[in-house]
């Protein structure tokens, strides 16, 4: 694995940008004590996994809006915390109208 390891959490780019977001998410998942991987592929697209979870928890296309990127990144850490997902909120608000 590339890169280094800040408070005690895993990152770099493992694969140099062969794999895709959900193969470096599922990989960051499973190096952490944590058990929650965060990868960016190629493309852009944002893939959020739990380490026990077979499918992503989420996955947002490379052509996201910063802000929704930004609100995975939070919803990164309220899957550690055990919160409810806010992304998620916002899905069924959306398509409850």
């Amino acid at each position: 694995m590339r890169g280094r390891r800040g408070a005690g959490h895993p990152h770099g780019d493992p694969g140099a940008g062969r794999d895709g977001g959900d193969a470096l998410a599922r990989h960051a998942a499973g190096e952490s004590r944590l058990e929650v991987g965060v990868g960016i592929g190629p493309d852009g697209a944002v893939v959020v996994r739990h380490a026990l979870v077979a499918e992503p928890v989420l996955h947002l296309d490379g052509d996201a809006p910063a802000a929704r990127v930004r609100q995975a990144g939070a919803d990164a850490a309220r899957i550690v915390a055990g919160l409810p997902l806010r992304t998620a909120a916002q899905a069924e608000e959306s398509s409850a109208s």
